[in-house]
């Protein structure tokens, strides 16, 4: 053996899947062993001759082989010798070694070719021939004898002819001189989990089964069972159409409400695909189950005769087909739990179904996958007697009645709807709900006092003009209740008196007199109805009740409380507020644009009871402003960042590097190229949400607000002036049905400080539309201060801290002394020597309703400021 060439094949498959002449063999559906319709009738083979042109890698040959049985279909009762016994003893072949069976799923054709493939379980027989008596095979036998009871006398026997020269000594080795593994698949339709023995026997033999030099191999072979996962669906696993049916489409719909549909949810329909009428299924059984352990809940058996079906398109089909309906009343199933449905079709003759081999078995039973029954959200009246329920799918809304709320799912006594007829019952005042909404409070107008839960005229109010009651400056009101009404009386000082409950005057002899005889006729009336009225039995004794009137003394009638208010403007609710601090920071795009935010100050000062603090860039130097900058974000109360199209621009350029643009006349900048660097640190801080608001006009757009500025509240000014208002008091909006708002605020313009306000803002969108270019970005002005001011290595942006003192008193060197009104400069006069001089202090401006102008320690305010009330 050794020297010979060696072969490329490692395996050979004795049956190919190739040939013109295919073995006799029946397709379509198997209820027995058959011959894979693959296998041929040419079996043979190629191998490598090595014992030709040894020298070299031999010459390719093929090894003859022809496939023969006694019967076309391969079934017999005993397996045949075609071969006649051999001559002499040396001439019997060798026995198979390494026998050895395996088992596959192969998919065949079905028998019409419409329907697919059809897994059967078919076995491979394994083994290998010794090569030195290779020459003595003339032939295989390759033999399946069942062992089951279904499968009995359905024996195979086929036959392998090798020609009378017998197999060639190369055509059983492998390219490395080994023995060659030989195949035989063409055995299939085996019964999973049944027994089946598998031969194979080297010819000529003397005597079939009968002499004792018989070559046969034999192996029982035991193929997995039908619950074998590989074996779900081979055919002899499964059984009839008609028994393996089962609906593919299954459809569970409740009818449940939605807004343009009432549902009745107690029903729910389950409909499903009928099957084929060649089945012959009269009656699907369909039960309804709590959980697979324990029993069912509801049964409904479905007789086609009187069903009701209807075409639906089913969707895994993907076409309409005939569906069978059920309508289930589930007002009597268990809630809170899933459930599922399971169907069980059969004939109204039999509970089973017929196998295509006529046998019986048990027809496919087909369970839906897990669902829930949605219970109707109204079912319990969660809205109460005061209100209707509206479901829809899984929740609900209440609709209450006239004088009731929705609070906690539910309809409640609206507190605020509580007055006669369903009103305010604050009557002349603002009526607010607890916090837990089911209570209410009342805030009274101006002129009117809050008497125990509603608001009454106050007779005792103070005149806004003279700071007096209507007793006047010397005399006291005095407050009564008597049936709901508050009255007054005026107890005057010595010497004074008062008639008609009217002002308090001096008095005259004559007054006196008059007062005299009215005390003495009061007292004797009083004696004359008690003595009348403890003689009838109407007298009797009731609590003492006190009203406060001041200075230590009480007057016996009912104690009730007096809220006093505040004043605020003719045009505003009284929102119980003080006055606020408010800080605005701006980008100086356009003088204009300028004249539209100071203006906007003066109207929050005036109309909004906002301290607005601004200081006069025109004449400012860098290290004083920063340091005046952070002292007024510190004090105030709310920072407004008033965003344009500079502030986009300016932000982008500082963020990058670049020099940033300004259109500020300023030789310093404007006030938000400072700020830029102070407001990182500020933004860090935990109350920054609370200090910082962002504001536009409509003439810019959110485009122009820096991404940092972004996660502040945004308002779009004027026209949500009154959610800005209602924001920098830190107030909300009360109850839908309160006007604890300023509405009109939207007419802004109608106000002392609006109408200027107004007109600035349209003049500036007159402007911007006449030029779009503006703003001109092409100006780039940094800030600086007089060289004196920092050291030789100074950057520009601080002071050397060592010599501030000195540099501060050299700076306040340069500034004019004011001593007193008379050496007052005027605001052009000054800002012309501080602009000749390159140097000043800080502008800082309160806005007044007169804006005059005073000197305030190097800052500008306003005197007698008594700004108005929000």
């Amino acid at each position: 053996m050794a020297g010979l060439p060696r072969t490329d094949l490692t395996t050979v498959l004795l049956i190919l899947t190739v040939s013109l002449r295919p073995f006799p063999a029946v397709r379509g559906q198997h209820y027995a062993p058959f011959f894979n319709p693959d296998c041929t009738r040419d079996c043979s083979w190629r191998y490598i001759n090595r014992s030709i042109n040894a020298t070299q890698d031999g010459v390719p040959q093929r090894q003859f082989c022809e496939l023969t049985t006694s019967n076309p279909n391969g079934l017999t009762e005993k397996c045949h010798n075609p071969f006649r016994p051999p001559k002499d003893p040396h001439d019997r072949p060798s026995k198979p070694q390494n026998f050895r069976v395996t088992d596959f799923n192969k998919n065949i054709s079905s028998s019409d070719g419409a329907s697919g493939v059809e897994q059967y379980t078919c076995v491979h027989i394994t083994f290998n021939l010794e090569p030195t008596a290779a020459r003595n095979v003339k032939g295989l036998q390759l033999s399946l004898w069942p062992k089951s009871i279904e499968d009995l006398n359905k024996n195979f026997c086929v036959n392998l002819n090798f020609s009378a020269t017998g197999l060639n000594y190369f055509a059983v080795l492998d390219k490395s001189e080994n023995q060659m593994d030989l195949t035989f698949s063409c055995f299939c339709g085996l019964k999973p989990g049944r027994i089946y023995t598998v031969g194979v026997r080297t010819m000529p033999v003397d005597i079939i089964g009968s002499s004792p030099y018989d070559t046969v191999q034999k192996f029982d072979h035991l193929p997995p069972g039908c619950n074998d996962r590989t074996k779900e669906k081979d055919i002899r696993c499964q059984k009839s159409a008609a028994a393996r049916w089962q609906p593919r489409c299954k459809i569970i719909k409740q009818d449940t409400s939605t807004p343009h549909h009432k549902g009745d949810y107690d029903i729910v329909e389950f409909s499903f695909e009928a099957a084929p009428d060649s089945y012959s299924f009269d009656v699907y059984d369909v039960f309804v189950y709590r959980d697979k352990q324990g029993g069912y809940i509801d049964y409904v058996p479905v007789k086609m005769a009187s069903a009701t079906t209807l075409n639906r398109t089913c969707s895994e089909l993907n076409k309409s087909v005939p569906f069978v309906v059920i309508h289930f009343n589930v007002s009597s199933w268990p809630s809170d739990t899933e459930f599922y449905i399971k169907i069980q079709p059969h004939s109204r003759v039999r509970k089973s179904c017929q196998n295509a081999d006529g046998t019986e078995t048990q027809c496919k039973v087909t369970f839906t996958d897990n669902f829930k029954v949605i219970e109707d959200p109204c079912k319990h009246s969660p809205c109460g007697n005061h209100g209707e329920c509206i479901s829809e799918e899984d929740h609900y809304d209440c609709e209450c009645a006239l004088g009731y709320m929705v609070l906690a799912g539910t309809c409640i006594e609206d507190p605020c709807q509580s007055g006669r007829n369903f009103s305010n019952p604050c009557q002349y005042g603002e009526c607010t709900y607890t916090l837990d909404r089911d209570d209410y409070d009342c805030y009274c107008y101006k002129t009117y006092m809050k008497v125990r839960r509603t608001c009454l005229a106050d007779p005792c109010s103070e005149n806004p003009e003279t700071g007096t009651t209507v007793c006047g400056a010397h005399g006291h009101c005095n407050r009564t209740l008597s049936k709901e009404v508050v009255s007054h009386a005026c107890i005057c000082d010595t010497g004074y008196s008062t008639q008609d409950k009217k002002m308090c005057e001096e008095a005259t002899k004559l007054t006196w007199f008059v007062i005299v005889i009215s005390c003495i006729a009061g007292v004797l009336l009083f004696v004359l109805l008690f003595c009348l009225g403890k003689r009838a039995g109407l007298c009797h004794c009731k609590e003492d009740v006190r009203i406060d009137i001041g200075n230590g003394q009480h007057a016996p009638q009912v104690i009730y409380t007096v809220i006093p208010k505040p004043e605020p403007d003719s045009h505003l609710v009284d929102l119980e507020i003080s006055t606020r601090r408010v800080l605005p920071i701006f980008s100086e795009d356009h003088p204009r644009h300028k004249d539209v935010v100071m203006k906007f100050c003066r109207f929050l000062h005036r109309h909004l009871r906002c301290e607005v603090s601004v200081i006069d860039w025109q004449s400012s130097i860098g290290p004083t402003v920063e340091m005046w900058l952070t002292k007024e974000i510190e004090k105030a109360d709310i920072v407004l960042l008033l965003c344009s199209k500079g502030t986009g621009l300016k932000y982008d350029a500082r963020a990058r590097n670049n020099p940033v643009p300004t259109n500020s006349e300023c030789e310093y900048g404007d006030v938000f190229v400072k700020a830029l660097t102070l407001l990182d640190d500020y933004f860090s801080r935990n109350n920054a949400d609370e200090k910082f608001v962002v504001g536009y006009f409509d003439y810019s757009s959110t485009d122009d607000i820096p991404v940092t500025f972004r996660r502040f509240k945004k308002y779009r000014l004027m026209q949500y002036i009154e959610d800005l208002c209602l924001r920098i008091h830190g107030r909300v909006r009360d109850s839908p049905h309160s006007s604890r708002r300023v509405p009109d605020l939207q007419r802004y313009q109608d106000f002392e400080m609006g109408r200027p306000l107004y007109e600035a803002i349209e003049t500036m969108k007159e402007m911007i539309r006449g030029d779009e270019f503006w703003y001109k970005n092409d100006k780039v002005e940094l800030t600086k201060a007089p060289s004196f001011f920092f050291d030789d290595d100074s950057s520009g942006q601080g002071s050397d801290g060592d010599n501030y003192e000195e540099l501060m008193s050299q700076l306040n060197s340069t500034l004019p002394r004011v001593q007193g009104d008379e050496d007052l400069f005027t605001r052009s006069e000054m800002h012309a020597s501080l602009e000749a001089r390159s140097s000043s202090l800080p502008t800082h401006e309160f806005l007044t309703d007169n804006f005059e102008p005073v000197k305030d320690s190097g800052y500008m305010s306003f005197k007698n400021c008594k700004p108005s009330l929000c």
